[in-house]
């Protein structure tokens, strides 16, 4: 074997590798072109301004779930940048696809959920959430006219 072509097949070899682990199931790779959508689900608990939040991660493209990711959720006020922004919860799996989280929020209104998965797929979803008495609701289902705004 000429001298040069020592490191064409170490390229080679590790390419091959790299497929075969990416192609084998139970992989752990990204799968080429995942992107994640979220759907939340916040519900009220016994204690003031805290929810029990149900996440559902799916593929954007093929719908399949996406499970056994590290899903990680960080909250912001929108219209209080830096003011109101909370701990990083972590979310734990329910089953493929679906997480749980328990959130505490300073105050109740409209907030920005960043939404960080780590592991077989890495992406970020953001979610405007209001939160009030009776749950939560996405922002763009709750909107009032201008002027109605409640503090």
């Amino acid at each position: 074997m000429p001298a040069n072509s020592a490191p064409a097949l170490l390229i080679a070899l590790g390419a091959a590798l790299s497929i075969a682990i990416a192609g084998g199931s139970g992989s752990l790779a990204q799968p080429a072109g995942a992107r994640a959508q979220a759907d939340i689900q916040c519900s009220r608990t016994d204690m003031p301004r805290e929810f029990d939040c149900v996440v559902t991660l799916s593929d954007r493209r093929t719908g399949e779930a996406l499970g056994g990711v590290d899903l990680t959720i960080r909250l912001d006020m929108p219209s209080m940048p830096m003011a109101h922004n909370m701990r990083p919860v972590k979310a734990t799996e329910a089953r493929s696809g679906t997480y749980r989280a328990r959130i505490r929020l300073d105050m109740l209104g409209d907030w920005a959920l960043q939404l960080n998965l780590k592991g077989r797929v890495r992406d970020r979803v953001v979610k405007t959430l209001r939160f009030d008495e009776s749950g939560a609701a996405p922002v763009d289902a709750t909107r009032t006219a201008p002027g109605q705004h409640k503090h």
